[in-house]
């Protein structure tokens, strides 16, 4: 019996023969220019999630379909959607079933995911494992004030794509995205946004560490901290002294704010960096982190 169950929960822990991952274009465009998937840190807040359940230290989101809001984010831009090898997948890492809205209050959403888990921070040799890109541009992409951005960014995810002879679908609306009818495919396509990019140009370049510095100002210290680096900015030293000089122990505010950043999309560098290191001094989850760094 027992060997029954063992083969039971090894196949309900594995991914199915195709998942899908949906991706910003800034960040499909990283993807596939580095051809490596950069995986989110599992380590958060223990009242959500943590390191200490899968023994794991980081993740990358799949589903097994591709249509559902997990795909669809609440802007005007569109996303990117990779169709991936779930076999190949499974040959290489473990997974797990995961239902992201579980437990959290005021939420209707059931919104189930397969989590790649892996304790190294990367997928490499990533165009190995997709099958296709599909582009979703939502119709009104060229009303937000990052258009140029956006087709920037579609252009070399198109281009570079190619080049790995990863096929391209580009969508224009839901109802062919919905029947699988794309607008243009691969070089087709290529071509379409080749026209926009020229047109546009080269938008000015994002620097990251200028948003981390904004947004996430106790995700920047403690990056910072872990460097030897007392440099701190006004915002990082505010959020320094609520770290160090609170004797009761830090707010379940600051813990909260700390969770939430190691997982927001623009602090996913910084995030990696302290969990590597958080690991090699076998710490599980962010309460846990700060108790060390406080002492």
């Amino acid at each position: 019996m027992g060997s029954i169950n063992m083969k039971l929960k090894t196949l309900n822990e594995s991914l199915s023969d195709v998942v899908y991952h949906s991706s910003t274009y800034a960040d499909a465009k990283q993807i596939i220019s580095s051809n490596t998937f950069k995986l989110s840190s599992l380590f958060a807040n223990k009242k959500y999630e943590s390191a200490i359940n899968t023994k794991k230290y980081f993740y990358m989101s799949t589903t097994r379909s591709k249509f559902g809001r997990f795909h669809y984010p609440p802007n005007r831009a569109g996303f990117v959607l990779f169709k991936l090898n779930g076999n190949k997948l499974n040959n290489n890492f473990a997974a797990s079933a995961y239902n992201y809205y579980n437990g959290l209050p005021d939420t209707a959403y059931d919104e189930m995911e397969d989590r790649i888990l892996s304790n190294k921070p990367e997928i490499v040799n990533a165009a190995s494992y997709i099958e296709e890109i599909d582009i979703f541009i939502h119709n009104e992409v060229e009303k937000t004030n990052t258009f140029a951005t956006i087709y920037n960014d579609i252009y070399y995810i198109i281009r570079d794509a190619l080049d790995k002879n990863i096929p391209i679908k580009l969508f224009f609306n839901n109802k062919n995205f919905t029947n699988n009818i794309p607008n243009y495919v691969n070089d087709k396509a290529l071509s379409y946004i080749k026209k926009k990019h020229d047109t546009y140009g080269e938008p000015p370049k994002v620097v990251q560490s200028n948003i981390l510095k904004n947004y996430a100002p106790a995700l920047t210290m403690i990056q910072k901290l872990i460097n030897g680096n007392n440099n701190f900015t006004k915002k990082e030293q505010m959020e320094y002294m609520e770290l160090k000089n609170n004797s009761e122990g830090t707010s379940e505010k600051f813990i909260e704010n700390l969770s939430r950043d190691m997982g927001a999309f623009y602090s996913s560098d910084a995030a990696r960096e302290i969990t590597k290191w958080a690991r090699l001094h076998k710490l599980k989850d962010v309460p846990q982190l700060i108790n060390y760094l406080r002492t």
